[in-house]
C-alpha cells in the first residue's frame, strides 16, 4: 500500500475529530477587540473576547505579554473537539489576576514612601514579588512556611495573650494570626488593649475548646499596623485615611519598581464548561476554577505563581480555596504551582487526575489545606507529583474513595503546625483507595508522621512505599483502624517504623507484611482486636533503598500477596519497596520532555515557510532518527503544495510506525507501514489532492521506526494544518 494512501484513510480519521467549520483566533497586546481576530495581523486584544466566540474545535493563540483579564468561555468544547487555548508560537504569555498600581509616591519616613490611593487590597507585589503586609516578627515573603513567629508567654489564654517580648508601637486594631491548644489549626482576630512587653485581648475568644485554647508555648505574629513597618518588601494601607506606606527593596522610590495588588482571583473560571484545554500559560497572582458541572477540561505546562492568597482564618472554617478541581474527568498535569495561603490544588468530583505536578509552599496560613486536598474525591488518580513545603499537610485525602496516590515524592511538611502526616486522612472508608510507590521523607514537624491514616480510617492499600527521616512514626495507624493493608513498604530513620495511638483499640482485618523497618513495629495486643503481621523486620539495604544479599537479609524472605508482589525475582518475594534485582522505581515530577509548539498561522509577517522541529528522541539498539523537517508549514489544503516530511537516519529499517493524537493526546489512529529507509537522510512525501478536505487543527503525531534485526527508535513531532 502507498504511504499517501494511508495517510489519507489516516487523516480521514483525524477529520473526525474536529468539526468542519473550526476557527484559529489570535490575540496580541497590539490587537484591538473590534478586529476579526482571525490572522496575527488582526488580533484581538484580550483573551476573552476570544472565549466569549469560540465554539467546538477553535483555538486561541495568544501572543507574548501579560494580560490583565479573568477568562470565562462562553461555549463548551465537545468530545475530539475541544477548545484550546495557548501560547503562540511558544511565546511567554502571563495571565495575571494583578493590577498594576500607578500612584505619586512621597517620602514619609527615611525609606518609606507613602501615596494616596483609594484602591482596597490584601496581597502587593513589588516587581512581580510578593511583599509582606507591615508586621512582626518580620519574615521572607517568599519562605513563608519557615517564617519566624512569636511564643505566648504563661498567661496566655482563650481572651488575653501574654509577652513580655511584644514590640513598642501602636499596635490597636491590628491583627494576630496565632496556631492554638495543640497547633493543629490557626485563628486571626484583632488586636485590643494591647500593651507593649505586656499583653492585649483578642476581639473575640480563640478556640472552641480546651484543645484549641491559646496557651503558653504557642507561636503567633502580628499584621496590620503601620509600627510594624519596619524593613524593605513591606507594606500597610491605611485604609480610614486613603493612604499606602511602601518600603521597596532596595530602599527607593516605588516609582523606580512594578507595583501591582491583586484584583481578580481567577484566571480562568471553567465552571459548568467541558472540553476546554488551557496550554502553557503563566499565570500569577490567580487561580483556575472548575465546579461540580466541569467536566474534560485540561490544565497543561502551566506555571502558576502565588496561586491564592489570605490573611484570616478561623479555625476549620471560612477557609478561601480557589484553586479547585470539581466535577468529573478534569487533569492536571505537567505544571508547577507555587505560593498559596492555603492549597496548591483543591480537588473534588470524580475521575479527576493530577499527574506530573510540582507543588510546594502552600499552606503558609496554617489551616487544614495541602499541596494536594483530596476532599471526598472519588476514583481520582494522583499520580508522579512533588509535593514540598507546607504549614500543615502535603497529600491530605479526607472522605476520599477509591482512588490512588502513586508514584509521588513529599517531603517538609507539617512546617507551622503540630501532629502532621505527609498523607492524612481521618474518620475515612478509603473503599481500597490506594497509596504505593511513593517517597515520603523527612517531616520535621513534631509528631511528624510519613504515611498517615488517623482514627477510624478503613479500607486503604498502603504497599511499596519508602518512609525516612520522619520525627515520628514512618506508618500510623490510629485506632480504631479496620481493613488497612499494610505491605512491602520500607521504613528508614522514623522514631518508629509502625505505630499507633487511640481508642477503641480495635485493628480488625488489617494486615501488616513484608515491611522493612529499622525501629519498632507496634500494634494493637490482646484481648483486644489484632492485626494479622508477620514478615516484618528489620534488614540491611544499600543507599538506594534496595535490600542486600547475605546471611541475614530481606532478599526472598517475604511472601506471595496477590496482586502486590507478582513478578518478584528468585524464589520469594523481598521484604520492602525495592525487589533485589528487579525493577527501579523513582517517584516525583519530571520536567516534561514534550512541549506543544505552535507553528505560525496565515498572515505572520515574518513567517518563513520551512520550520524545523526539534524531536523528544529516544534511540534503542543505535538506531536513531533525528532532524526532522516538516514544510511547508502552514500547509493548505487549497493549494498545490504538497507536505514534505524528511528526517535522518543512521542505519537502515523497514518498518514505520504511525500513531496520531488529538490535541488532548487521544490515540486516533495507529498505522504499520512498510518501507524500505535508509541510512542518511530519507522523506516522504504526501499529495495535497488526498488531503484537500481536512479540517484546519493541531495534531500530535508519533513515528516508531523498527528493522528486522530488532532495532528501533521513536521519536515525536507535532505539526499544526491550518485550512485557509
Amino acid at each position: 500500500m502507498k504511504f499517501n494512501k494511508i495517510l489519507f484513510f489516516l487523516l480521514f480519521f483525524v477529520m473526525q475529530e474536529i468539526f468542519s467549520f473550526s476557527t484559529v483566533y489570535f490575540v496580541a497586546k497590539y490587537g484591538n477587540d473590534l478586529n476579526d481576530g482571525l490572522t496575527v495581523d488582526t488580533p484581538f486584544a484580550t483573551i476573552q473576547k476570544a472565549a466569549s466566540l469560540m465554539q467546538p474545535g477553535d483555538t486561541c493563540y495568544v501572543r507574548n505579554g501579560v494580560y490583565r483579564e479573568e477568562i470565562i468561555p462562553a461555549n463548551s468544547g465537545a468530545q475530539n473537539a475541544p477548545i484550546v487555548f495557548m501560547p503562540y508560537f511558544s511565546e511567554s504569555v502571563t495571565i495575571s489576576g494583578a493590577d498594576i498600581l500607578n500612584l505619586q509616591w512621597e517620602i514619609y519616613n527615611g525609606s518609606i514612601y507613602k501615596a494616596n490611593t483609594t484602591e482596597t487590597f490584601i496581597q502587593l507585589f513589588i516587581d512581580s514579588k510578593m511583599a509582606n503586609e507591615a508586621r512582626w516578627p518580620n519574615a521572607d515573603p517568599n519562605n513563608l512556611v519557615n517564617m519566624p513567629m512569636a511564643i505566648c508567654d504563661n498567661g496566655t489564654n482563650a481572651n488575653t495573650l501574654v509577652d513580655d517580648a511584644l514590640p513598642d508601637g501602636n499596635w490597636e486594631n491590628a491583627y494576630v494570626h496565632i496556631t492554638p491548644g495543640y497547633e493543629w489549626v490557626s485563628w486571626t482576630r484583632k488586636i485590643i488593649n494591647y500593651i507593649p512587653h505586656n499583653s492585649f485581648n483578642f476581639s473575640s475568644p480563640v478556640g472552641t475548646d480546651s484543645n484549641y485554647y491559646p496557651k503558653q508555648g504557642n507561636r503567633y505574629y502580628l499584621f496590620g499596623a503601620l509600627a510594624g513597618l519596619d524593613s524593605p518588601d513591606e507594606w500597610f494601607l491605611d485604609d480610614n485615611n486613603d493612604t499606602i506606606y511602601l518600603w521597596c527593596n532596595g530602599n527607593d522610590s516605588p516609582q523606580n519598581h512594578l507595583i501591582e495588588i491583586k484584583k481578580r482571583n481567577y484566571a480562568f473560571n471553567l465552571s459548568g464548561k467541558s472540553y476546554i484545554v488551557i496550554y502553557g500559560f503563566n499565570i500569577f497572582a490567580a487561580a483556575i476554577f472548575m465546579n461540580n458541572s466541569t467536566s474534560h477540561c485540561e490544565v497543561n505546562c502551566c506555571y502558576v505563581k502565588y496561586v491564592d492568597h489570605s490573611t484570616s482564618c478561623e479555625g476549620y472554617s471560612g477557609i478561601s480555596r480557589k484553586n479547585q478541581m470539581a466535577g468529573t474527568y478534569n487533569e492536571w498535569k505537567n505544571s508547577i504551582i507555587e505560593y498559596s495561603a492555603t492549597d496548591g490544588i483543591y480537588v473534588r468530583g470524580s475521575y479527576n487526575k493530577v499527574t506530573n505536578c510540582l507543588i510546594h509552599d502552600v499552606d503558609y496560613l496554617a489551616v487544614y489545606a495541602a499541596a494536594i486536598h483530596s476532599d471526598g474525591a472519588m476514583n481520582c488518580v494522583f499520580s508522579n507529583n512533588t509535593l514540598y513545603n507546607s504549614g500543615r499537610f502535603l497529600f491530605y485525602h479526607p472522605l476520599t474513595k477509591a482512588s490512588k496516590f502513586l508514584f509521588n515524592e513529599i517531603y517538609n511538611g507539617g512546617l507551622l503546625t503540630y501532629d502532621y502526616g505527609g498523607t492524612y486522612c481521618w474518620q475515612t472508608n478509603g473503599e481500597s483507595t490506594e497509596i504505593a510507590y511513593n517517597w515520603v521523607h523527612d517531616n520535621h514537624s513534631y509528631l511528624g508522621i510519613g504515611i498517615y491514616l488517623d482514627n477510624g480510617s478503613s479500607n486503604h492499600i498502603v504497599h511499596h512505599n519508602v518512609v525516612w527521616n520522619c520525627n515520628d512514626s514512618g506508618i500510623r495507624l490510629n485506632t480504631p483502624s479496620t481493613y488497612n493493608l499494610i505491605y512491602n513498604n520500607t521504613l528508614l530513620n522514623n522514631k518508629d517504623s509502625i505505630n499507633y495511638w487511640g481508642s477503641p483499640e480495635d485493628q480488625t482485618g488489617t494486615k501488616v507484611i513484608n515491611n522493612l523497618g529499622n525501629n519498632s513495629f507496634l500494634f494493637v495486643l490482646p484481648p483486644n482486636p489484632t492485626p494479622e503481621a508477620h514478615h516484618n523486620g528489620n534488614f540491611p539495604v544499600d543507599s538506594n533503598f534496595v535490600p542486600l544479599p547475605g546471611s541475614i537479609t530481606a532478599v526472598d524472605a517475604g511472601v506471595e500477596i496477590s496482586g502486590i508482589t507478582d513478578g518478584y525475582v528468585g524464589s520469594a518475594p523481598d521484604i520492602g519497596a525495592y525487589e533485589y534485582g528487579g525493577n527501579y522505581f523513582i517517584p516525583g515530577y519530571k520536567t516534561p520532555t514534550e512541549t506543544m509548539t505552535v507553528i505560525p498561522g496565515i498572515g505572520t509577517p515574518t513567517f518563513t515557510p520551512t520550520v524545523n522541529i526539534t524531536p523528544v528522541s529516544t534511540s534503542e539498539g543505535n538506531l536513531e532518527i533525528s532532524e526532522i523537517k516538516i514544510y511547508p508549514v502552514p500547509f493548505s489544503f487549497k493549494s498545490n503544495d504538497n507536505l514534505k516530511i524528511e528526517f535522518n537516519l543512521n542505519n537502515e529499517c523497514n518498518q514505520a510506525e504511525i500513531k496520531v493524537y488529538t490535541i488532548t493526546f487521544r490515540l486516533i489512529t495507529n498505522l504499520i507501514i512498510n518501507k524500505d529507509f535508509k541510512p542518511g537522510r530519507n522523506s516522504i512525501l504526501i499529495k495535497s489532492n488526498n488531503l484537500w478536505d481536512l479540517s484546519n487543527g493541531l495534531y500530535f503525531l508519533k513515528i516508531g521506526l523498527k528493522s528486522n534485526n530488532g532495532k528501533s527508535a521513536k521519536s515525536k513531532i507535532q505539526i499544526i494544518i491550518l485550512n485557509k
